[in-house]
């Protein structure tokens, strides 16, 4: 079920709410299949331990970030990375709350989980994408940035 689930999760924007639905419906689906009804009480971290997964959200987390090294390392006329390039440009600010992106969703997850010493988060997105362009450049370096975000 998991592969049919997280299919092109990379580019799903996710809520706070809507991430805590997922691993409801993770744990429902688990509890399911092993048979657990109301007396039978597992607990969370029993459960993942016994199925040996994980929460469907860090694998999407995972993925997305996977997925923002790949489109940073596109070539520049690429129409993924042209779309970052554009998203990132300076704009007037819109009256009201900002409306939840994909890449703060990026990059609110490599502010939370990351580690990532010597690179300037830097205040503004473009900024903050140009600095991490030289992280991603070396792949091996981006993957174990992610692998230790995950862990």
């Amino acid at each position: 079920v998991e592969p049919v689930f997280v299919y092109n999760c990379e580019i799903w924007t996710l809520t706070k709410n809507l991430e805590q639905k997922i691993v409801t419906f993770q744990r429902k689906l688990i509890k399911q299949i092993l048979n657990k009804i109301y007396p039978d009480i597992i607990t969370n971290v029993d459960l993942y331990k016994q199925t040996e997964t994980k929460e469907w959200t860090k694998t999407i987390r995972k993925r997305r970030l996977t997925w923002f090294g790949h489109v940073l390392r596109m070539d520049k006329d690429t129409p993924a990375r042209l779309a970052l390039e554009e998203f990132t440009k300076p704009r007037k600010k819109r009256v009201g709350r900002p409306h939840n992106t994909w890449l703060t969703n990026v990059l609110k997850d490599i502010k939370e989980n990351g580690n990532i010493r010597n690179i300037d988060l830097g205040h503004s997105m473009k900024d903050t994408v140009k600095n991490l362009q030289t992280v991603c450049d070396d792949r091996k370096r981006w993957t174990e940035i992610v692998r230790c975000m995950m862990l």
